[in-house]
């Protein structure tokens, strides 16, 4: 599996898990990649930041639920993955140019993009890009020491110009090995920060383990390794150094077959991480999964309202209208009922529709929730009060199917 191929994996898996807390670092992990070269192929191919990903498609979802449900604003922000209503109001209208309940009443559209057109997206624009090509040589290098000022461009890029000012201005002083090679040498070892990107920067040249260095000067072992050699003739000044890095980052290493994951990751991690998941079962104030449908993101379905020491649980559920008659909430419905059931303990799962949704009523009769009542004056739709019927779905009802 090459990086577009691994992209477009983590694509499927932030859909199947938006609501879930996702951070490039868990998604890093759960994929067995670094953190940083995991950041720079997920923006080349997305055009954006993880979070950015993650927020705008978290927003697309809420658009959605605006549009085609008659949920509260604050059930949507929660169920759509945001932790406070202040910051969806503000992001929501940052995005989309107005409030929430202003697109719910003139039903505005919005664009969403599969994951399959984001992937072809990708691939049109390497198709231009792609003129521009370096062909790598492999070599491997012992460890060696490089020696030189180090600053951290979290107090901005401005200080790799100050770094190589600094070396330049000591050269003569330094006991060089190699008077023809230097290095600037981005390292993301410690301190590393994809978003803002920062990390620490060094511009160096190669010296020996014990060679005597001046008061402010840092040393570095750079370890033993197989490196790829891009060789690129001219300098920053017209470009080439950049577009250099542009072509390595966003061409070249996610289409390199070469560049692959901890051998240890299709098993070990993948359990420790559904592990931990699991763990986390009890206790959350809310777990709730899109609905996924030939690569499009058509819904959400969630177990929420936990109470009598985490026994039940309410469902709540959505699915766009052109998707409506064709069985998948029944489906989605009794798969998560079995699962809050069989993995996570439940004894039973709440439900509560308007007593005039007749679809949503018979949904739930389907997956084999019963009906207990009505409540009156339950649902709160634009200020008026409406009658809802309460089901259940308890423990008996999985074991007698």
């Amino acid at each position: 599996m090459n990086n577009l191929q691994l992209i477009e994996k983590v694509l499927y898996y932030i859909d199947e898990h938006i609501c879930e807390e996702l951070t490039y670092e868990r998604l890093a992990e759960v994929f067995g990649c670094s953190s940083f070269h995991f950041h720079k192929i997920f923006s080349s191919v997305t055009e954006l930041s993880i979070t950015e990903y993650i927020r705008k498609r978290r927003l697309t979802i809420a658009h959605i639920m605006l549009c085609e449900t008659t949920e509260s604003v604050a059930d949507i922000c929660y169920r759509a993955g945001f932790n406070s209503i202040q910051t969806f109001h503000r992001v929501f209208k940052n995005t989309f140019g107005m409030q929430p309940l202003a697109a719910r009443e003139r039903q505005a559209k919005v664009t969403y993009r599969s994951v399959e057109e984001i992937i072809t997206g990708y691939l049109k624009r390497i198709a231009v890009e792609g003129v521009f090509s370096i062909e790598p040589r492999f070599e491997e290098r012992e460890e060696f020491v490089i020696a030189g000022y180090r600053k951290h461009t979290r107090d901005g890029f401005d200080v790799i110009g100050e770094s190589w000012f600094e070396l330049k201005s000591s050269l003569a002083a330094i006991e060089r090995k190699n008077k023809h090679t230097m290095y600037g040498f981005e390292d993301y070892s410690e301190e590393f920060c994809s978003e803002p990107l920062s990390f620490y920067y060094m511009a160096g040249v190669e010296v020996g383990k014990d060679t005597p260095l001046q008061d402010g000067m840092y040393r570095k072992v750079v370890q033993k390794a197989k490196y790829a050699v891009f060789t690129v003739n001219g300098n920053n000044a017209n470009g080439e150094i950049g577009e250099a890095f542009k072509y390595i980052y966003f061409v070249w290493l996610p289409n390199f077959e070469g560049y692959k994951k901890p051998h240890d990751w299709n098993k070990e991690r993948e359990l420790r991480a559904e592990a931990s998941r699991v763990k986390g079962f009890k206790g959350k104030r809310e777990y709730p999964w899109v609905v996924v449908y030939q690569g499009e993101v058509i819904g959400q379905i969630q177990l929420f309202h936990f109470f009598n020491h985490n026994t039940c649980a309410e469902v709540g559920y959505f699915i766009k209208k052109t998707y409506w008659n064709l069985g998948i909430n029944t489906k989605v419905l009794k798969a998560v009922c079995r699962f809050g059931i069989e993995t996570m303990g439940l004894e039973r799962i709440e439900a509560f529709v308007h007593v005039d949704n007749i679809g949503s009523n018979r949904t739930l009769q389907k997956a084999g929730f019963v009906k207990e009542g009505t409540l009156r004056k339950r649902f709160e739709i634009k200020g008026e009060l409406y009658d809802c019927n309460a089901y259940s779905f308890v423990k008996d009802n999985l074991e007698s199917k």
